[in-house]
């Protein structure tokens, strides 16, 4: 973790001192100068990206944390459903489990929208990135701070000191200036080749759905399905009820016949039930939907 800015005082006072020069280490003006402009600098960059590192933390975390729960939701609910009985009796009432099949989609989408925004906004790569920025600007400038007692012992060993001493603690100055500029522009380089790199996978994806819906579309034709029940009336209150796989059931009264459309192609599971003299009855049946067509189902006794 990124020191705090107590830490990095400390940090500044055990390797350049208080920042009053013993005598035989002080620097002249200039130079002296241009080291606390460099050291701010980087203390300043390094502050920029101790508090983005945080915010970034804190949404990478909520936001891996809702994909990981959501993704284990879409992968339980199909089990929960598959324990649970087709049907209830509750105060005498013979009455359908409804199970929440498309639940475990919606989650699952919701998982995969949750990485997608992730990817998007950056908070998991850029959090990783300042880290290492961080820790890189904070690593150069330790060193610079100690570098800059040698330079200084070096340039006060003879008076006055010779143009190349001077040269040479310009050299190690704009050499500090460099590394800074470089770990900067090498974490902006890397947001931008994420942020192409999350933009493309966002417009893979978009056109990947685009296409999926529009063959649907193309060849989605829907069938329907025609259940006559051929003895109603002596059901109790001619009252019965219709299933398919585990949808809601529907409940008819008084009616022989019941159609259920707009039904992809497919085989179903149809349960039909009722009851007769107090009794539950019911029979199921595998049928067959064809696309543009209705396909009829005739019942002709319940139990």
């Amino acid at each position: 973790m990124p020191p705090t800015s107590g830490s990095q005082s400390s940090s500044h006072e055990n390797l350049a001192g208080t920042g009053s020069y013993d005598a035989g280490t002080t620097a002249p003006a200039g130079l002296q100068e241009i080291y606390e402009a460099l050291e701010r600098k980087a203390t300043e960059a390094m502050a920029w990206y101790a508090s983005r590192q945080r915010a970034k933390k804190r949404g990478a975390r909520y936001i891996r944390t809702a994909a990981i729960l959501l993704g284990a939701l879409t992968a339980i609910i199909p089990s929960v459903i598959a324990m649970m009985p087709e049907r209830i009796f509750i105060m005498g009432e013979d009455m359908a489990v409804v199970r929440f099949n498309p639940v475990a989609t919606i989650t699952g989408v919701a998982a995969a929208t949750a990485v997608l925004f992730d990817r998007f906004y950056g908070f998991s790569a850029s959090w990783g990135r300042y880290i290492v920025t961080y820790q890189r600007i904070q690593q150069d400038l330790d060193d610079f701070r100690i570098g800059w007692r040698k330079q200084m012992l070096k340039l006060n060993s003879n008076m006055p000191p010779t143009d190349e001493q001077i040269l040479a603690v310009y050299d190690f100055l704009a050499a500090f200036l460099r590394s800074v500029n470089d770990a900067v522009r090498a974490e902006t380089e890397a947001w931008l080749t994420d942020f192409k790199s999350s933009v493309a996978d966002i417009d893979k994806t978009v056109d990947g759905q685009r296409a999926a819906a529009a063959n649907i579309a193309a060849g989605g034709a829907k069938g329907a399905l025609s259940v006559v029940l051929a003895d109603p009336e002596e059901l109790d209150g001619a009252r019965w009820t219709l299933q398919i796989d585990n949808r809601k059931e529907e409940v008819k009264t008084g009616q022989s016949t019941a159609t259920i459309p707009m039904l992809d192609p497919g085989i179903y599971k149809l349960r039909v039930a009722g009851i007769r003299r107090g009794r539950p009855v019911a029979a199921e049946y595998p049928v067959c939907v064809t696309p543009g067509d209705v396909t009829t189902l005739k019942v002709d006794r319940l139990g």
